[in-house]
């Protein structure tokens, strides 16, 4: 990855499967991204409001226990509006990626990921902030 003014970004990863969360983190890492990962999506909203300028991104997954990916990103942008959103998500009839476009959600990225497309949705949401 080219070294720019989101090589240093901070990016909360909230997904209820350890093994993605963990493999997620460590792609992010090697980028060198700061990584902070929740496995519970009521945990992580808790944690953004009481720090929501501390995060540059958010990747979350759709499908969640207690709280969906949607209604996450929905109480995240109320809390700080803006912000670039990475949906992470298996397939869903029920939600589209106009559906999450219309929530704000900057680049939608299906399941399994790989490290190439990860890292290219990245630089593609954090293009589209204005400068």
């Amino acid at each position: 990855m080219n070294p720019d003014k989101h090589s240093k970004a901070r990016i909360l990863v909230v997904d209820d499967d350890e093994t993605i969360i963990t493999l997620e983190k460590i792609i992010l890492e090697k980028l060198g991204y700061e990584v902070t990962i929740y496995n519970n999506s009521v945990d992580a909203l808790l944690f953004f409001k009481n720090n929501p300028e501390h995060f540059d991104m958010l990747i979350t997954d759709q499908a969640m226990p207690e709280m969906t990916g949607e209604e996450l990103i929905m109480k995240i942008i109320s809390l700080r509006p803006g912000i670039p959103i990475i949906l992470n998500s298996g397939y869903s009839a029920d939600f589209t990626m106009e559906k999450a476009r219309a929530l704000g959600v900057s680049e939608c990225i299906q399941k399994p990921i790989n490290m190439e497309q990860l890292t290219q949705a990245i630089q593609r949401s954090f293009a589209k902030i204005p400068a």
